[in-house]
């Protein structure tokens, strides 16, 4: 068996095109069926975190035996049933089966180093949310906690000590601004807007689009009742869902689809020839036709084109690349630290649960008087932690690894 280490696979933005990595865009219901698979099918796989987003889809896990690569093909060929194609889409994928290297990277995305968008601050709310349904399900294992725990650290220090989550660098403000750049900015107090969807992207547009002198905007989902929440805490004007649905949308001058799961979702315009449109499409399923883009009265981004084709302001972020960077690299020293001794805290909490069984059964053959089951309890733990107080804070103090393994291992084959 090998030592137990951190692992991760990720297809993204920066290893393949939306089109490559449109079969791998899961729903949350994908991820939690993935993960069960993952963990039936390998059972030293102790925790599981999966994330998808519209620019990556990324697995972290721990695991003795089971790699990067076992978990990457296993995927694929879930999702990509093609004779031979294995090595071809397996090429797509990023991974590593070091500990640190995950960590790092995993530091790098959740603080917005590897977004399309750099600094996008939505992604460490959905690598939060992952976290919460890894925690739901009990399967978070202890180094993908204590990752995670580093991330959040992290997060809060470049938001209390550096500007590099200021401004508005989103995907979802790009968007908006895209709009305003085609149309031109005095013009666009004539222009109508419709959000399609509702989920955290369309939230995000909604919220930026108070930015911008929009005549009005509209926003659709197929469940009402989520568009009509969103539209009465942004101030926006409802959209007939079966109207979207059937394209009937020539009322409007500006259209941004952010819903996931229907590709081709819109692929058919009224509006007339001589009236420009924007249509810009935020999911990674392309939910809006890409024959729609060669019409010539019709300016078409998919996800990727807008991060290619916006020029981003990072004055304030690049002035604050050294501190984050610095921030990664602290977080990254303290888990070093933690992550060296987690064989000497195991071997501790062993020999603990040990010596607990062997004083419990002492005192109960050789005490003259009976004791409950809580006084027998309190007792053992009072003598373990004097007898076991010293060698645990000597074999902590030690600085050299090698050293507390020796130790360790000497102890275990006398005691364990």
């Amino acid at each position: 068996m090998t030592d137990l280490a951190l692992k991760y696979i990720s297809i993204n933005h920066e290893t393949a095109s939306i089109e490559q990595r449109q079969n791998f865009v899961f729903t949350a219901d994908d991820i939690t069926k993935l993960k069960q698979q993952i963990l039936k099918e390998f059972d030293d796989v102790n925790g599981v975190l999966g994330l998808s987003t519209c620019n990556r889809t990324e697995f972290y896990f721990e695991a003795h035996r089971t790699s990067a690569e076992q978990i990457r093909d296993f995927i694929i060929e879930k999702y990509v049933p093609v004779e031979n194609q294995l090595k071809t889409v397996s090429s797509l994928f990023s991974l590593s089966n070091h500990t640190l290297h995950t960590l790092k990277y995993l530091l790098q995305v959740s603080t917005g180093l590897r977004s399309a968008v750099i600094g996008d601050a939505q992604i460490i709310s959905q690598i939060k949310d992952a976290y919460k349904h890894s925690l739901a399900n009990k399967n978070q294992g202890s180094i993908l906690e204590r990752s995670l725990q580093a991330v959040f650290k992290a997060h809060k220090k470049i938001i209390n000590e550096t500007g590099f989550r200021k401004g508005t660098n989103s995907t979802a403000y790009k968007a908006l601004k895209l709009i305003e750049i085609k149309f031109g900015k005095p013009t666009l107090n004539s222009k109508k807007l419709l959000i399609i969807g509702a989920g955290e992207i369309a939230k995000e547009v909604a919220l930026y689009s108070k930015k911008f002198d929009f005549k009005e905007v509209f926003i659709t989902n197929r469940t009402e009742s989520k568009a009509t929440e969103l539209a009465e805490r942004f101030d926006l004007s409802n959209y007939n869902w079966q109207k979207t649905a059937k394209n009937e949308l020539n009322q409007f001058d500006a259209v941004i689809s952010c819903i996931g799961e229907t590709k081709s979702f819109i692929h058919t315009t009224q509006a007339s020839k001589t009236n420009q449109k924007v249509l810009i499409d935020l999911s990674a399923t392309l939910s809006i036709d890409s024959k729609l883009g060669k019409l010539n009265h019709i300016y078409l981004y998919n996800l990727d084109q807008i991060t290619e084709s916006l020029v981003q302001n990072q004055s304030k972020q690049k002035e604050a690349f050294a501190s984050v960077k610095s921030i990664i690299e602290q977080e990254m020293i303290d888990f070093d630290n933690w992550f060296k001794k987690m064989p000497l805290r195991q071997f501790l909490k062993a020999y603990k649960d040990e010596t607990d069984k062997l004083i419990s059964e002492e005192l109960q053959k050789n005490l003259p008087i009976k004791l409950s089951e809580e006084e027998i309890k309190n007792l053992v733990t009072s003598i373990s932690k004097k007898m076991l107080k010293k060698p645990a804070i000597a074999l902590q103090k030690s600085e050299n690894e090698n050293t507390i393994l020796q130790h360790i291992d000497i102890l275990e084959k006398a005691f364990i």
